[in-house]
């Protein structure tokens, strides 16, 4: 497949294939070769070398317009809880649980994004809840998990995707601009892992996913508050 290059920075670049995989990998010195390794049954594999191991993990392909990549979804009636689900990546996410079929709980802090989100993915034929919540807030936190348990059931998957940014170095950066970012990127996540962890222990387990940032690992001069916040999740997840 055809290979596609985005630099990140002098030593880091991108490799994406058009198919199958994106991997992080050292950049190729004039003259080498630098094409990581992909276990040919599509397994994970680490590729080192660079500034840190690197995973590569094999994608799905999309499913065709109207068609089924199998009987039942991979998520055929799973409780899934999205944070920041009602834009962007979170919004994507849930598109695609849903044509997996899982059942989702939507957290949103606005309110007008959260009802459009249940709306469209309601119109597909999915479950959705949406619930107004601020990861931020412990008691929000709480209450939008006693509502899911209510209305969908114990939740066995939570994305947390909720994040916000700040564009800034380190003397660009104020106390309030620290403490907006580590209470929604650092604490919100905390919060939701805990509130899902206690039910995931009590009913068989579950999966967290967090979505961190290739900054947790580079580092960006102009991005100090977002960076040092999502190492934090990085390190969480860990």
């Amino acid at each position: 497949p055809q290979k596609y290059t985005l630099p990140l920075a002098r030593s880091e670049t991108i490799q994406k294939t058009s198919d199958t995989k994106m991997v992080l990998a050292p950049a190729t010195p004039p003259g080498k070769s630098n094409t990581p390794a992909v276990h040919p049954a599509g397994g994970l594999t680490t590729v080192k070398g660079g500034p840190l191991p690197v995973e590569v993990r094999p994608c799905y392909p999309p499913r065709s317009e109207g068609g089924s990549m199998s009987a039942k979804g991979r998520l055929e009636g799973k409780h899934a809880i999205i944070t920041g689900a009602g834009s962007g990546i979170g919004l994507a996410i849930a598109r695609r649980f849903a044509a997996e079929g899982a059942h989702l709980g939507l957290l949103e802090v606005n309110e007008e994004s959260a009802e459009t989100a249940r709306a469209e993915l309601s119109s597909s034929g999915a479950i959705v809840e949406a619930i107004v919540c601020d990861v931020s807030q412990r008691d929000s936190v709480s209450g939008a998990f006693a509502r899911i348990d209510e209305t969908l059931g114990t939740p066995q998957i939570l994305v947390n995707n909720a994040g916000i940014a700040h564009v800034g170095d380190l003397l660009d950066t104020e106390e309030e601009d620290l403490d907006r970012l580590y209470a929604v990127n650092v604490k919100g996540v905390a919060l939701c892992s805990r509130e899902a962890v206690r039910r995931m222990l009590e009913n068989s387990g579950g999966v967290i996913l967090n979505l961190a940032s290739i900054a947790s690992h580079i580092g960006l001069e102009d991005r100090f508050a977002y960076s040092m916040t999502k190492g934090a999740v990085w390190t969480m997840t860990r």
